[in-house]
């Protein structure tokens, strides 16, 4: 019979933890309580690292028997007595996992439904089935390492169909930004025989499987945006480019053209798209690298100014002088 581990608990700054030890210097967390909705974990819990994300974790469910909530009887004090609330459900909006965390259990994520964004580490490379079921809202996924790393993103894409944008952040900087477009899937069935076929909507599925040995395959990932720029909305259109040109990684010349080549066809819907979203570093860039007619850069302003977005206004003219001055240096 599997003797039922110990739960223990632990107070560090701001936060409760409930834990087990899965041997003398790595844990798994349990439950979380805290005062804040933006949660950030730390790498050592009582002296030990942790090391796995517990099933059913950040959820209002929970794999605790009875027996085992007896050992956290004072827990109910701890909460009132500092204001704690748990760290689950509908909650939550954003976790940060430390790079000692390895392993996310089977419904780690369990309907957080508020959840907007997650950062983990490099080293996260085993994500259990269905750890981020009912996540509708995760739409930013930040990896704390180079996209030519191995990583457990192809793992957590698997189990994410709603559109997502993969940051890749290394010690100098944003390295790349990746788009992976929603997608659908439903079964067919096919003749009198009862077997069914699956049906996939969106490149957004294509996408997520351009990956060699766990390292994002750039040239394969670029070489969906021929299909994808006739079958995505142009929101998820007009951020996949401008990720790409913005933060070029592996980008080949062929493929810089293709996106180039659709910014500049549909430069008016784009700009319409990134002064909707105040976008003013995709913007600059794009009258920098001189993307945009100078009928777009002034629709841009044009739009700015209407929505009041007071600092895209004031940025978009001063690209605009600036590059006009690059063009003739003696104008005034």
């Amino acid at each position: 019979m599997k003797m039922q581990k110990e739960i223990l608990t632990a107070q560090r700054e701001e936060y409760l933890y409930l834990y087990e030890e899965i041997n003398s210097r790595e844990i798994r967390l349990l439950k979380a309580y805290g005062k804040s909705p933006e949660v950030v974990l730390p790498d050592q819990i009582a002296d030990k690292s942790l090391i796995a994300i517990g099933p059913y974790c950040f959820s209002e469910s929970n794999m605790l028997t009875p027996n085992q909530w007896e050992s956290t009887a004072s827990l109910n004090d701890l909460q009132k007595e500092n204001n704690w609330c748990a760290l689950t459900g509908n909650y939550i909006v954003s976790v940060m996992l430390p790079d000692t965390v390895t392993i996310l259990d089977p419904y780690a994520f369990y309907n957080c439904r508020k959840l907007e964004r997650l950062e983990i580490g490099i080293q996260l490379d085993q994500i259990q089935s269905d750890a981020f079921m009912n996540c509708q809202s995760l739409h930013e996924l930040e990896i704390r390492g180079s996209v030519t790393d191995r990583t457990g993103l192809p793992f957590i894409l698997n189990q994410i169909s709603q559109e997502l944008e993969v940051i890749f952040q290394t010690e100098q900087g944003i390295e790349a930004k990746l788009i992976y477009p929603e997608y659908t899937e439903s079964y067919e069935e096919i003749g009198p025989a009862h077997i069914f076929g699956l049906q996939v909507e969106g490149e957004g599925y294509r996408a997520r499987k351009q990956f060699r040995d766990g390292v994002w395959d750039g040239n394969g990932y670029d070489s969906i945006f021929t299909k994808a720029s006739v079958e995505e909305k142009m929101t998820t259109l007009s951020k996949m480019v401008l990720n790409r040109l913005l933060y070029p990684v592996g980008l080949t010349v062929e493929h810089q053209k293709d996106y180039e080549g659709f910014l500049q066809r549909e430069e008016k819907s784009i700009v319409s798209e990134l002064v909707a979203g105040e976008c003013l570093d995709e913007l600059q860039f794009c009258i920098s690298q001189k993307l945009l007619s100078d009928r777009s850069i002034e629709l841009a302003l044009k739009l700015a100014v209407e929505n009041g977005w007071v600092r895209g206004s004031a940025g978009i003219l001063r690209s605009r002088r600036k590059l006009k001055s690059q063009e003739d240096p003696y104008a005034f």
